[in-house]
């Protein structure tokens, strides 16, 4: 059997096998050479083609391999490249789990499945996640709950899946404290990109490489701390509040529009509803205005978007 030939037997998404089950189905045609602290047992000496010997390098681990395994092993280390990062997937549908684990898994991710409300924060106590995607209609106890406990204890990216034109839906995870939602049904490249970008803005949340702070008034918003205060005492925000206070206080008096905000935040505003900025905008009224309904940081341009005090 040569190189090309078992290049079609590793499709892309499996898991690489054991050294054992690759070398009886690639043959005994050369060696690999692996060194990797930490890596999981299926990375072993391998038997394959010198001739077509390549060299992966991931950061510092340096790996030799032929083309028959080049994708399966670039598949199943892809989470080396993007930090394992670990997720939480709430959903009480066996089809959906599979559906949307898949390529989960295909990216690199560690994915834990939850079937239930109660079995999504016993496995959120036991281990450490960097994403939760929850699905909104849940047995024992619902997608809001679920969402409301996790936020009294954490500040973890938060993705709710809700219902099809749903008003009511996406309004009621946001005003708990999700993230972000996505409508069923969705693609995939849709799926995919909103898990990438709650990702991104989670990872980006713990730099801290800007000493600028701007303060107005009682308010302060320092951006090397990613901190608020107000009045001397420190403000609870979530990751998407404090990038659209940020971006209204480093502009003041500028109107920014819903949809550049979204940019701002998420990246694009493909896929999002620009309402969704409203509801984050509340929230922060809600913490930072003596009445919320006469702001005096925070101030509504109808038909337009937002903008704060001169």
């Amino acid at each position: 059997m040569d190189s090309t030939s078992c290049a079609g037997q590793a499709a892309e998404g499996q898991q690489l096998p054991d050294a054992a089950a690759l070398q009886h189905r690639c043959g005994d045609l050369g060696e690999v050479r692996l060194v990797a602290a930490g890596l999981d047992h299926r990375f072993q000496f391998l038997r394959l083609h010198r001739s077509r010997y390549r060299l992966l390098k991931i950061g510092s681990l340096v790996l030799g391999t032929s083309t028959c395994v080049h994708d399966a092993v670039r598949t199943t280390l892809s989470g080396v490249a993007n930090g394992s990062a670990r997720i939480l997937l709430v959903d009480d549908e066996q089809s959906i789990q599979t559906l949307l684990s898949y390529p989960l898994r295909k990216d690199g991710y560690h994915v834990t499945s939850a079937l239930d409300g109660g079995e999504a924060l016993q496995r959120f106590e036991e281990g450490r996640f960097d994403l939760v995607i929850l699905d909104l209609m849940l047995p024992r106890l619902d997608g809001v709950e679920v969402c409301r406990e996790l936020r009294s204890r954490s500040q973890v990216p938060i993705i709710m899946l809700t219902a099809k034109g749903s008003e009511t839906d996406k309004v009621a995870g946001l005003e708990v404290g999700a993230d972000d939602y996505i409508t069923k049904p969705f693609s995939m490249r849709e799926f995919r990109s909103r898990v990438k970008a709650a990702l991104r803005r989670s990872r980006m949340g713990g730099e801290s490489s800007e000493e600028e702070r701007i303060e107005s008034g009682d308010l302060a918003v320092d951006f090397g701390r990613r901190m608020v205060t107000l009045r001397e005492e420190e403000i609870r925000v979530t990751y998407v509040e404090f990038e659209i206070l940020g971006a209204l206080a480093r502009s003041p008096g500028r109107v920014l529009t819903r949809e550049t905000l979204l940019e701002h935040v998420w990246g694009d505003s493909e896929y999002r509803d620009p309402r969704t900025v409203d509801v984050h905008i509340r929230h922060l009224r809600e913490k930072l205005e003596r009445d919320p309904k006469e702001p005096e940081f925070l101030f509504t341009v109808r038909g337009v978007g937002y903008r704060f005090r001169e």
